[in-house]
């Protein structure tokens, strides 16, 4: 959100500034065209003034009622970005896990049991390419059929405790079951 407020920011400033550019100019070019035929200029030149501060305050005016709106904005845009699910990895390739996918993983012990489940399955990937080791991982990962009641029982808990979906705990076995059989294969991941 700090993008979105720098980015307020710039836009007040260019509005205020525009502003004043208009009114100057305004100013400018209607005390310059009456000077000439106007023995009494001062008088000109007090009421562009008034007119000025009027423009000026009407300016401040339109500012604050738009940071209002923007604030509004802001608040919707809060709300809606609070409502999306929890990622549990990042977007770069290959996927990884983000600081969520982490703890996950941590809460999980999915490093060991990544370990274990790679020396049962290493013979199924041979000859693969990382994009499939990938996709069998997540498939693996997926199926219920090969863990423990156990297990089970943990992806359930975790996936309630975190607020996040039971296919986003399994998500997080498959990047770690992934890892481990790239690194088997002597790839990194």
């Amino acid at each position: 959100m700090d993008i979105f407020n720098s980015i307020v920011s710039i836009l007040t400033l260019v509005i205020i500034t525009v502003g004043v550019f208009v009114a100057l100019r305004s100013w400018r070019g209607s005390t310059h065209k009456n000077i000439k035929d106007d023995g009494i200029w001062k008088g000109s030149v007090d009421a562009d003034r008034a007119n000025f501060k009027e423009f000026m305050r009407e300016i401040r005016e339109d500012i604050k009622e738009i940071n209002g709106k923007i604030d509004k904005i802001n608040d919707a845009l809060r709300d809606i970005f609070s409502r999306l699910p929890a990622k549990i990895e990042t977007t770069q390739s290959p996927l990884g896990l983000s600081d969520l996918g982490k703890d996950v993983s941590k809460d999980l012990d999915a490093v060991s049991w990544a370990n274990k489940t790679a020396d049962m399955v290493q013979d199924k990937v041979k000859g693969k390419e990382a994009y499939q080791i990938q996709r069998f991982s997540f498939e693996y990962a997926d199926r219920d059929d090969h863990y423990t009641d156990e297990e089970r029982n943990q992806i359930h808990r975790i996936a309630y405790d975190r607020g996040i979906s039971e296919e986003q705990v399994r998500r997080v076995l498959g990047i770690e079951l992934r890892d481990k059989l790239l690194s088997i294969k002597g790839e990194s991941h």
